[in-house]
C-alpha cells in the first residue's frame, strides 16, 4: 500500500493519506452485497458483475459453463461460484466470515421452468 504524507503551507506535516487497492476495495464492497444465487431444477448459477470478474484478476479462471449477459456473468455451481467466492474469501468453505456472508447476502432464487440463464451465451472473456 503506498502512503503520501501531505504537507500544510508551513511545510509541517500533515495527514497521512494512503492509496486504497481497488481490488482490495471491492473484495470489502462486494463482501457486503446481496447476490443472487439462481436454481432450476437441475443446476444452479451466482450471478456477478462482469467487471467484478476482471478487478478481483479470475475472468480467465471462469469455464465456458457459465453464463453471461451484456453486465453480468452467471457462475455455475460446481466451479465458478467457488473460484469467485475464493477470491472473496480466504478458504471460502472454512472461514467464518464467509459464512456469516452467505447466511445475509447471498438469496436463493428458484426458477421451476425455463430459466432465462440457459438462453444466454456461454462464457467467454
Amino acid at each position: 500500500m503506498n502512503e503520501l504524507n501531505l504537507f500544510t503551507e508551513n511545510n509541517t506535516p500533515g495527514p497521512i493519506i494512503r492509496e486504497v487497492d481497488p481490488r482490495t476495495e471491492l473484495i470489502f464492497k462486494l463482501r457486503r452485497t446481496e447476490h443472487i444465487f439462481y436454481n432450476d431444477p437441475g443446476h444452479a448459477w451466482l450471478m456477478v458483475k462482469k467487471a467484478h470478474l476482471t478487478i478481483l484478476g479470475i475472468s480467465k479462471k471462469i469455464s465456458g459453463y457459465s453464463y453471461q449477459d451484456a453486465e453480468n456473468v452467471y457462475l455455475e455451481e460446481d466451479q465458478d461460484a467457488g473460484t469467485y467466492l475464493n477470491a472473496l474469501f480466504t478458504d471460502a468453505l472454512n472461514n467464518k466470515e464467509f459464512a456469516q456472508f452467505r447466511d445475509l447476502y447471498i438469496k436463493d432464487k428458484y426458477i421451476e421452468n425455463n430459466i432465462f440463464i440457459r438462453s444466454l451465451r456461454h462464457y467467454n472473456p
